[in-house]
């Protein structure tokens, strides 16, 4: 059953999960896990059957087929909830932050079309955690492209249905998310301490990226740190002290490649006239999951951030791999580092008493 609460008001939302497996192994929670809301899906499809955009896909026929398959198997790990909570027993997670990227197409969606995909995705997610809500949180989701009808949706998400914050695209049919037209959604969220988790679809420019995954592989990681520029030098964290943001993917390659933002901020008055402070400064300010797959990068970013603003995540299903050994046979890592990246940051993050 969905908690209820005053839209605005998360006192009492925290969600108890039980201390599983306490004795034989640290407490683990994954904040990078995707499902599938099929409502979403039905509606995408209809839309598309009666749209006249441009809809091309970032994605390659090899990687739309085996997408097309996965929808039609009941036993999807994207869909079934009871093969995934057997799966995560098999990794060692104790519970998931379960959210669903809204498809591209939904960013070109307007009025009663883009509400009605929200509100699927949104009832959908709290039905999803409601069959282990000992196991499940949710995240919701919002799309950006109507300001107005975004904020009321991330309202209902987590102050209706209980969700735990909402997840949105890196940017607004190519606009960036630090625009002054935007900045009354990042204010309703950093008043209702809601999380917001920035996961990337593809690249705004695909044309160089239809083979190898490279939409994937390049285009995600360099439009995570086209996102987070923007909430940068546009002043949004400036201005919003409080908001939370969570990146995808460690952060995509600008917390690995600031020193060139910092040398840019000390030289050029341009960069710096809405900031006070270098670009590594503010990279303290946002929350990152550890879908890096790489140990030493996964190390550099907790020493660049601290551990309290790292979790792990695993990017699951899409991936299935020892995300929490990675963490766990650290030689670099303190064992107080270690017990905030895989849960206790989260948990403070997400509100979830462990």
């Amino acid at each position: 059953m969905a908690v209820k609460n005053k839209p605005g008001d998360r006192t009492g939302t925290k969600t108890k999960v039980p201390a599983r497996g306490r004795s034989r192994r640290p407490f683990v929670i994954d904040v990078h896990a995707h499902v599938r809301i099929e409502g979403v899906i039905d509606l995408v499809r209809k839309y598309i059957s009666e749209s006249k955009h441009d809809l091309r896909s970032w994605n390659d026929t090899a990687v739309l087929a085996r997408m097309a398959k996965d929808a039609k198997n009941p036993k999807s790990k994207h869909t079934n909830p009871h093969v995934r909570v057997a799966d995560m027993d098999k990794m060692g997670v104790d519970m998931q932050i379960v959210s669903m990227g809204m498809p591209g197409t939904c960013s070109w969606t307007n009025g009663r079309t883009a509400r009605a995909m929200t509100r699927a995705c949104n009832d959908g997610m709290a039905a999803f955690v409601a069959t282990y809500p000992d196991r499940f949180a949710g995240i919701g989701a919002v799309l950006l492209q109507e300001v107005g009808p975004a904020i009321k949706e991330l309202e209902y998400a987590v102050g209706t249905l209980g969700l735990k914050g909402v997840t949105a695209l890196t940017n607004v049919r190519g606009e960036d998310l630090g625009e002054k037209k935007y900045w009354p959604f990042w204010q309703r969220a950093a008043e209702l301490g809601a999380p917001v988790f920035l996961h990337p679809l593809g690249f705004t420019q695909p044309d160089r990226m239809q083979k190898f995954l490279l939409f994937n592989t390049i285009g995600q990681p360099l439009e995570e740190a086209l996102a987070m520029s923007s909430l940068i030098h546009e002043g949004v964290l400036e201005r919003f002290p409080k908001l939370q943001i969570h990146m995808a993917h460690g952060g995509g390659y600008l917390p690995y490649y600031s020193g060139r933002s910092d040398s840019a901020y000390e030289r050029d008055t341009e960069t710096r006239k809405n900031i006070k402070h270098n670009i590594s400064y503010y990279m303290r300010r946002f929350w990152y999951d550890t879908v890096i797959f790489d140990r030493r990068m996964t190390e550099y970013l907790v020493e660049k951030v601290v551990a309290n603003r790292v979790m792990m995540g695993s990017d699951y299903p899409w991936r299935q791999w020892d995300a929490v050994g990675m963490i766990s046979r650290s030689r670099r890592l303190s064992k107080a580092a270690k017990e905030q990246v895989l849960w206790k940051t989260a948990a403070r993050l997400f509100r979830l008493s462990v």
